[in-house]
Formats: structure tokens, sequence, C-alpha cells
């Protein structure tokens, strides 16, 4: 999920720590009684300084630190909160799963999931839009997915659960196309009713209860 990131610099003190060595020891060694020797000190020094600094024989450190992305009104803060939560939620559950093709399936979700927090805190008036989809549709992916993960290891191969195994595999394939031009759709700023575009998913969730 992309992250609102600011670069800071932060300098060696090493420049600065010889420059000022160089200062101390040159006061024991020019007549300090002089005020001259106080500019030509402090001449040294900073000529000293910025030489060390071109050369760039110490490094500057550069972190990256993560500042809070600011929503434009609360409905989005509250809404983007519930969808990181259930990114997460899905993350956890998919490491459970041992079907490489329902694996990615979901991976691509999150990823999708992930894209679409991104343009909550990006666009402006789409909440409404992805209101449910991060409320019900995400909510269903990871409730059947838990379903599929208790009977996933079934060894008996009982005919019913197997088919329920293949309805939900089949289920979680569509409603990744289905969010995915979801968000493309979303990204392009068309306007666009998730309940019609998902209709086949819903269906699909109809006949798993």
């Amino acid at each position: 999920m992309k992250k609102n990131i600011e670069i800071k610099t932060i300098h060696s003190p090493y420049p600065f720590v010889i420059a000022g060595g160089i200062y101390i020891v040159g006061s024991f060694i020019l007549p300090m009684y002089k005020f001259t020797s106080y500019f030509i000190l402090l001449f040294i020094s900073i000529v000293v300084y910025l030489v060390i600094k071109k050369m760039n024989v110490f490094q500057d450190e550069k972190i990256e630190m993560e500042i809070p992305i600011v929503y434009e009104n609360q409905v989005k803060e509250q809404l983007a909160i519930l969808g990181e939560q259930k990114v997460n939620e899905l993350k956890e559950i998919t490491k459970q799963i041992d079907n490489i093709n329902m694996q990615n399936d979901l991976n691509e979700i999150i990823k999708t999931s992930e894209a679409i927090l991104d343009c909550l805190s990006t666009h402006k008036d789409i909440e409404g839009k992805v209101k449910k989809y991060f409320r019900y549709y995400l909510d269903e992916i990871i409730h059947i997915t838990k379903q599929y993960d208790e009977v996933e290891d079934d060894t008996f191969q009982i005919e019913n659960i197997e088919v329920s195994k293949a309805n939900i595999e089949k289920t979680i394939s569509n409603a990744n196309k289905a969010f995915l031009k979801f968000y493309n759709e979303l990204y392009d700023g068309k306007a666009m009713d998730i309940d019609v575009d998902l209709k086949v998913f819903d269906d699909m969730l109809k006949k798993l209860d």
C-alpha cells in the first residue's frame, strides 16, 4: 500500500567536529590575545568544513519518514481504517491457503484492494463508490476464504465438500477479475455502479449459502 513518505537528511557531524577540532588546536598555537587570530582560525575552520563537505568524505544519512495521510473528511478516514483492517485480515487468511491458483487470486485481490485504498487517499468524492467494496464484498471474500480453509485439508474427499471447494475457487477467480475492473474504472474516474458490475459475484455468493 502506498505510504506518504518524506525523505529527511541527517547531516554527518564529523565535518563540524573536525573543523571545531582545528579551531581548538589552533587556539593553542596562535597568539589568541590578538584579535586577528580569532578571524584566522574561524576562516581556516570554515574552509576545512566546506572542503570536507565538498569531498563528501563523510556521507549524510537519508532516512524515510512516514507521514500520516490526511483525508478530506471523517467518512473517508473511517473507510480507510476499515479497508486496511480488511486487507490485513485477508492477508493473514491467505497465508493458510495451500491451493496455488486460489492463493494467487487472493494475492491479486489484496493488491487491488490496496490500490483502491490509495485511490481513496488521492481521489475526491469516491467514498460512496468504494464503501460497499470494503464493507460487503471484501468481507464476503474473507468469509468464504475462511470456509475454504476449514475444508481444504479434507482427506476424505467427500463429494459435496469437493463441489463447495470448486465453487469457492471459481467465485474467488471471478471476484478477482471483477474487482480489478472496478479499480480500473474507479481510477479512470468513470461513474460505475458496483452493484451492477459485480452482479455475477453476488449471484455466486448466493449459491454458496
